[in-house]
This record gives structure tokens, C-alpha cells and sequence, in this order.
């Protein structure tokens, strides 16, 4: 998650975004205990739509239907990190694009197990939320 590195920790609010009611169920009925496991966290809010999330928050994907935002603004260089987040992103999409192109090949649904196939559909996924 995206939380400045200092030694004096801020008290953040977290925002979690979710796509569906399966999400959203499981997430609001353990709030209280993602509050006490975040460091520097003091208050999290499960939210279905992106308008709730206020600017200036850093976001970071857990699932392709789940994903954490944490309001960072005036902790930290926003452009830094946005460089950061760039480059994360890059690699991503040359992941992606290896996956893409392995799957193309004729024999990939007879030759790859269905484990390793399930797991390159889900980054596919997460790599498209990114």
C-alpha cells in the first residue's frame, strides 16, 4: 500500500473500492480489524463507486474487483511516486503481453495445466485493472 515512509506515522483514512455485493459483504463486516492491521490507519470505508473516493488518495490494486485507496496528499511527491506507479505499470504490461502472446500459441490449451492458465487469466485481469 502506498504510505509515506516516515517516523512519524499519519493517521490515515483507507478507502476500499469494490466491484460487487460478494466484496463489499466480507470487507464491511471486518472493518474493524483492517482498521487495527494497517499501520497509521484510523478509519477504512468500503465504497462501490469511484466518485466516493476523495482526490488526492494513492491507490493500490488487491484483486481485479478490490482495490485500496489511501489518502496521501501532502505526505508525500505525488510525482515520484505517479513515476513510480509508471514504471510498475510498464512491466505489468510487458508481463501481460508475454502472457497474451503464450496464450495465442496453438498448443497452449493442451500443453499448459489448467492451474498455471487460471493464474495467467487473473494477472491478465489485474494488470487490465492497474
Amino acid at each position: 500500500m502506498l504510505v509515506p515512509e516516515t517516523t512519524l506515522m499519519p493517521v490515515l483514512p483507507v478507502f476500499i473500492h469494490v466491484q460487487n455485493d460478494a466484496e463489499a459483504t466480507l470487507l464491511e463486516s471486518q472493518i474493524p480489524t483492517i482498521v487495527t492491521l494497517i499501520k497509521g490507519c484510523k478509519s477504512a470505508q468500503v465504497v462501490r463507486s469511484a466518485s466516493e473516493i476523495p482526490e488526492g488518495c494513492g491507490a493500490s490494486v488487491v484483486t481485479a474487483f478490490v482495490t485500496i485507496h489511501t489518502l496521501v496528499k501532502g505526505l508525500v511527491d505525488l510525482d515520484v511516486e505517479i513515476g513510480k506507479c509508471k514504471k510498475k505499470l510498464d512491466i505489468a504490461l510487458l508481463n501481460q503481453a508475454k502472457i497474451v502472446k503464450t496464450e495465442a500459441q496453438p498448443d497452449y490449451m493442451e500443453t499448459v495445466p489448467e492451474s498455471v492458465r487460471l493464474a495467467n487469466e487473473e494477472k491478465v485481469r489485474c494488470t487490465d485493472v492497474e
